[in-house]
């Protein structure tokens, strides 16, 4: 009976107070009749709450607002938000779908709790406005040259979170020492496709053209 109740408390208690009552009994008989003590046990009774049959059980359970489902058999299980006619509006954690009925299994499996992002609200908005207010090029015209690559560096690993297929970094002409170092550093960042003088009109060796991924 603790198996077909599937552990439910109150059943569980009840079949446990049965069985204690029966040991007593036998114990207590001491004439050897124990046919009559068996004659005397309670005969069995009703649940006072009925059993929900599980999946397993092979009866298949209405899917209904509230209820936990299976999809085709799938492990994860999912919280029903609403049913339509034959289609059912489910949440798999923070994904809500539209399923047919028919592809659901009613299940007593509780969901995953749903994990929490560690990315704030914040600062996704600073995220946002940051692409909305990133330019395509920069300059680093006057800086030194370990000042000067750690700039681009920032600069560059926007570009390629932004997705910005090209941008143009201003050095100056000068010794040419900004220009190779900033080429070097270049050369050696993944998202970088190649990198150029920019067109004499517009600023020739002075101004370096990135192309990106």
């Amino acid at each position: 009976e603790i198996k077909k109740a599937n552990a439910e408390r109150e059943l569980t208690l009840e079949a446990r107070r049965r069985l204690k009552e029966e040991r007593l009994a036998l114990e207590s008989n001491t004439d050897g009749q124990e046919n009559s003590v068996l004659a005397r046990a309670p005969k069995k009774k009703k649940a006072k709450h009925p059993i929900q049959p599980s999946a397993s059980s092979g009866i298949t359970r209405q899917v209904e607002a509230g209820c936990n489902v299976k999809l085709d058999g799938q492990g994860t299980v999912g919280t029903v938000l609403e049913v339509s006619g034959k289609n059912a509006i489910v949440a798999f954690g923070n994904i809500k779908t539209t399923v047919k009925t028919e592809r659901l299994t009613v299940t007593d499996a509780k969901p995953k709790e749903p994990k929490k992002s560690g990315i704030s609200m914040a600062t996704i908005d600073a995220g946002h406005q940051r692409q909305l207010q990133f330019k395509h090029e920069i300059d680093v015209r006057g800086f030194r040259a370990d000042e000067a690559v750690q700039a681009v560096t920032y600069f560059i690993d926007d570009a390629i979170r932004f997705n910005a297929p090209r941008v143009r970094i201003l050095h100056g002409t000068g010794t040419g020492v900004l220009r190779q170092v900033i080429r070097d550093y270049l050369s050696t960042v993944p998202g970088v496709m190649s990198s150029r003088d920019e067109d004499v009109r517009f600023g020739g060796a002075g101004i370096t053209v990135v192309e990106l991924q």
